[in-house]
C-alpha cells in the first residue's frame, strides 16, 4: 500500500459535509480500500489485514457504521471513450483553471459528449497522480445516465457526468456567478496558451495617485 494514495483519498475524496459520518473516512478490506463523497468514488486495489472491515478517519480513529457496497455502483459492460486524453495534461489544466480568478465550482468540461465538473475531475485525477498512474488512465462509458469509469493499474473510480446545454459550450461567461461549459479542445488550448503567461502584478491601492 502506498501511503500517498491513502493521503490523497482523505484530501480529495472523502465526504466533508458530516451528513454521512461513515463516508468521512477511508474503508479498508484485506485486498482493497476505498473512499467516496457521493459524487466520485475511488477503489484502490491495496488493502490492510489489520484494518480489514473498518472505516477510519485521517487520525486512525474507527468510524462506526456500515460502509455502502461500492462495487454495486460500478457500471458493467463499459466501453472505452473514443477521445484520446492525455490525463497528465488534463490534470494540470484542471488545477490551473481552479486557480484562475472568477472560476466557478460548477464549471464543466465536455469530453466525448460527457460533461464533467472540473472541480470534481481535479480531485479525482489528484489520486491517480498520487499513485503515479495518470499516464495509464483509461476512460470508459456505459449508458448515458450512468457513471463514467476511470481506471489505471491499481485504481478504479467513477464520476457522474453532468447535464449541459450544447448551445452554451465555449460561450463567454455571462456574469461573475455564472458557470461555463468548455469543450475539451478549448479547455486544453486555454491551458496550453495561457498558463505560461505571468500573472499581472497588482499594485496595492493602485487607485491612489
Amino acid at each position: 500500500m502506498d501511503k500517498k494514495v491513502i493521503k490523497s483519498l482523505f484530501a480529495n475524496i472523502v465526504e466533508r459535509s458530516g451528513l454521512r459520518p461513515v463516508m468521512s473516512g477511508v474503508h479498508f478490506e484485506k485486498e482493497e480500500s476505498y473512499a467516496s463523497d457521493g459524487h466520485i468514488l475511488v477503489i484502490y486495489n491495496k488493502g490492510s489485514k489489520e484494518l480489514a472491515g473498518k472505516t477510519v478517519d485521517q487520525f486512525g480513529t474507527i468510524i462506526d457504521g456500515r460502509y455502502p457496497n461500492v462495487h454495486a455502483v460500478i457500471p458493467q459492460n463499459v466501453k472505452k471513450h473514443d477521445v484520446q486524453v492525455d490525463f497528465t495534461q488534463l490534470s494540470k489544466a484542471c488545477d490551473w483553471h481552479l486557480r484562475q480568478e472568477g472560476n466557478n465550482d460548477e464549471d464543466v468540461v465536455v469530453i466525448d459528449n460527457s460533461g464533467f465538473k472540473i472541480k470534481l475531475l481535479s480531485k479525482l485525477l489528484s489520486v491517480f497522480n498520487a499513485a503515479g498512474e495518470l499516464k495509464k488512465c483509461c476512460l470508459f462509458e456505459s449508458e448515458p445516465d450512468k457513471a463514467r469509469v476511470l481506471k489505471s493499474d491499481s485504481l478504479t473510480s467513477i464520476i457522474m457526468p453532468c447535464l449541459f446545454e450544447p448551445a452554451k459550450i465555449d460561450a463567454k461567461r455571462e456574469d461573475e456567478g455564472c458557470p461555463m461549459t468548455f469543450s475539451f479542445e478549448s479547455f486544453i488550448n486555454n491551458f496550453v496558451f495561457e498558463s505560461w503567461k505571468p500573472k499581472p502584478v497588482k499594485t496595492e491601492m493602485a487607485w491612489l495617485q
